[in-house]
């Protein structure tokens, strides 16, 4: 089977139907009568942008609203970084682990002695000063910012599947996502 036509479809359900849901489980939109953005439009921004520009601006961002078919300001994009679009984006990413997408299993001799041969690793991302009330950061305002998240992933070498996701504030340690498993 080839893993791209279920990837697109898996993130194109993610990113329009799914987020809609979340959004309206969350109460995310107060008054639709009146937004331009779409829980589904923002958050292809926010992800598209991101992935086109991982230290985007609001600029940026703006532009890629455009392509994703929403004309706002820098300005109203910097709006949307509020602890509502924190926990709307947080609930689409859990959303999105419920999606097993792996690729085909590669025959490594070594590999096949184990059920499972899990890989952790861990990143920080720098957030916009407006989140540091969500995720505290490592430095301050003149060093690398007042809000920071920590992303550590867990994959299975043996299945290529994405098996643990955890979001932790920036300056969390390594060793205290509880993602890592008993073994460490």
């Amino acid at each position: 089977m080839s893993i791209i036509p279920h990837l697109s479809q898996t993130m194109q359900t993610l990113l329009t139907t799914t987020t809609e849901a979340v959004a309206a489980a969350l109460q995310y939109v107060k008054r639709p009568d009146r937004a331009k953005f779409t829980p589904s439009t923002l958050v292809q921004t926010l992800v598209f942008g991101w992935l086109a520009h991982p230290t985007a601006t609001v600029e940026q961002l703006a532009q890629m609203a455009d392509r994703v078919g929403v004309d706002v300001s820098p300005q109203a994009i910097d709006r949307r970084f509020t602890d509502a679009t924190t926990d709307l984006l947080r609930t689409v990413l859990s959303a999105s682990m419920q999606q097993v997408v792996a690729a085909d299993p590669v025959a490594i001799p070594l590999l096949q002695r184990f059920t499972s041969v899990r890989v952790h690793d861990s990143t920080t991302i720098t957030l916009p000063d407006a989140l540091t009330s969500t995720w505290r950061g490592c430095g301050n305002a003149t060093d690398r910012g007042t809000a920071g998240l920590k992303c550590g992933v867990q994959l299975d070498l043996l299945t290529g599947a994405l098996c643990g996701l955890d979001l932790a504030d920036g300056r969390a340690s390594d060793q205290t996502l509880p993602v890592r498993g008993p073994s460490g």
